[in-house]
Formats: C-alpha cells, sequence, structure tokens
C-alpha cells in the first residue's frame, strides 16, 4: 500500500518518504513498548528484591526483639524471686522480733520474780534478827 501526498506543484504522489517515517514510528512504537516491557519487569525485579531485602532486614529485629522479651520475662521471674525472698525474710525478721519481745517480757517477768524472791528473803532475815 502507498501513501499518497498532495502536491500543489505536481498532484498526488507516493511518497516512499512517509511510508519511511511511518515504519520507523512503527518500530520506535515496538521499541518502546519493549523497553517499557523490560523497564516494567526490571521495575518488578527491583520490587521484588526490595521487598526481600525488607524481609531479610527485618527477621534479624524480629529475633532481637523475641531475644529482648525473653531476657524481659526472665528478669521479672527473677524480681517475683527477690520478692518472695524478701517477704520471707521480712516473715524471718517479724518472728525474731516477736522472740526478742517474748525475751524481754520472760526477763522483765524473771527480774520481778527475782526482787520478789530478795524482798522474801530481805523479809525472813528481817523476820529472823
Amino acid at each position: 500500500m502507498s501513501l499518497l501526498i498532495l502536491s500543489p506543484k505536481v498532484g498526488y504522489l507516493p511518497c516512499k518518504f512517509l511510508i519511511q517515517i511511518h515504519h520507523a514510528f512503527c518500530n520506535k512504537l515496538h521499541l518502546g513498548n519493549h523497553i517499557f516491557r523490560n523497564n516494567m519487569e526490571l521495575m518488578n525485579n527491583l520490587f521484588l528484591e526490595l521487598i526481600n531485602f525488607v524481609i531479610e532486614s527485618v527477621n534479624p529485629i524480629i529475633r532481637l526483639l523475641k531475644s529482648l522479651i525473653h531476657v524481659l520475662e526472665t528478669f521479672v521471674y527473677l524480681l517475683e524471686a527477690l520478692i518472695y525472698v524478701l517477704k520471707s525474710l521480712i516473715h524471718v525478721l517479724e518472728t525474731f522480733v516477736y522472740l526478742l519481745k517474748t525475751l524481754i517480757h520472760v526477763l522483765k517477768s524473771l527480774i520481778h520474780v527475782l526482787e520478789t524472791f530478795v524482798y522474801l528473803l530481805k523479809f525472813r532475815v528481817q523476820s529472823l534478827i
């Protein structure tokens, strides 16, 4: 198929130049589609590489966070154990204080008994004189 062009001097003429431009344009368009397709594939590959990079970057962070959680859970467990030990120590100290108070009370009673005994002995000695 030939393209015809209206020329003011010669009338209608087949124009190989227009045909060449048409073919060149079609070839460029085809090449452009090919380049576009290649660019899309490249962009898809880059996007997939970016996703893989993010996944590979996030996985160590997730492992680190899991380790941190484990450390924190262990720390909480140790704090609970320390609280239990401190409560037990407080209970032992309270018992010790109670025993000291009881000992003080017993000693006061013993002193009172001894004072009474001494008083009775004085009274007995005075009655013998």
